[in-house]
């Protein structure tokens, strides 16, 4: 790794802290449905506005060691860790797909779904601008490897979104039409199908099988400790985000290795 590498590599890592910190305003206000750009940002305790040098990623945190100023409550370490971990995701994703489309995209896109998995877990729901800007990331870097290899096999990923937004929109309404209820959400549908669209219809399958297997596993140790009951329903965008984001890395190893075995 040269000097160049390193400076490009800490761009990622500053601009990804930033790009995390504003993804706080994301999952604090889009599920409250408030303004991104009114109020300024505030103590949610006091509303006491935050001055410049509150609102300083990861350094206000520690300076204000984790307390509002104003009225000295705790601040959410949530802050903290989702700033952190953006700086972490996009150095990773640099250094996975180096300077391109892919990792630029990769960046955002770990990010986004990091604030899509907090917000379904919180809120259970998927806010609908949060995903057509996947979406969006998805076609920007299905196109951008088209432009860069014009015999790049887009077909998989087309496969991808259409038949998985066709088939689990069809799990979508049967049981709201002879059950008047719902399986899953809209959201989840929504995020399958970019899955397909992202990583193609291979990758997008796996990701929903490892999601499945893990929220399903994850619901039944809760039920045995007594913490839900089976009533109880619990978002499944979390873990589908959470596997989406290690396939972003790894699905032609996951591929590959799953193709051995066959």
């Amino acid at each position: 790794m040269n000097g160049l590498d390193i400076i490009i590599g800490v761009i990622f890592v500053i601009v990804g802290i930033c790009f995390a910190s504003f993804s706080n305003v994301l999952i604090y206000r889009l599920p409250n449905h408030m303004s991104l750009i009114k109020p300024n940002s505030h103590c949610p305790n006091c509303d006491h506005e935050l001055s410049w040098y509150e609102n300083i990623p990861i350094f206000s945190y520690i300076f204000l060691k984790g307390k509002c100023k104003n009225c000295h409550k705790p601040i959410s370490p949530r802050y903290l860790i989702v700033e952190i971990l953006g700086g972490v995701f996009s150095l990773l994703a640099y250094l996975r797909f180096g300077l391109s489309v892919d990792g630029v995209v990769a960046a955002i896109s770990l990010i986004l779904l990091m604030a899509i998995g907090l917000i379904d877990f919180e809120h259970m729901e998927i806010p609908l601008s949060l995903s057509i800007t996947l979406f969006s990331l998805a076609v920007i870097k299905l196109v951008g490897n088209i432009i860069v290899n014009p015999v790049y096999d887009y077909i998989p990923y087309l496969i991808g979104f259409g038949a998985f937004l066709a088939f689990f929109l069809l799990m979508y309404f049967i049981p709201v039409i002879f059950l008047k209820k719902e399986g899953f959400g809209l959201g989840d549908v929504i995020l399958f199908s970019i899955a397909g669209l992202y990583l193609n219809w291979a990758g997008g399958f796996l990701v929903i099988l490892f999601g499945s297997i893990i929220c399903s596993i994850i619901m039944i140790i809760l039920i045995k400790l007594k913490k839900i009951s089976q009533e109880q329903p619990m978002g499944f965008g979390p873990y589908i985000s959470l596997v989406f984001m290690i396939m972003i890395f790894f699905e032609k190893d996951f591929l590959s290795f799953i193709t051995s075995l066959l």
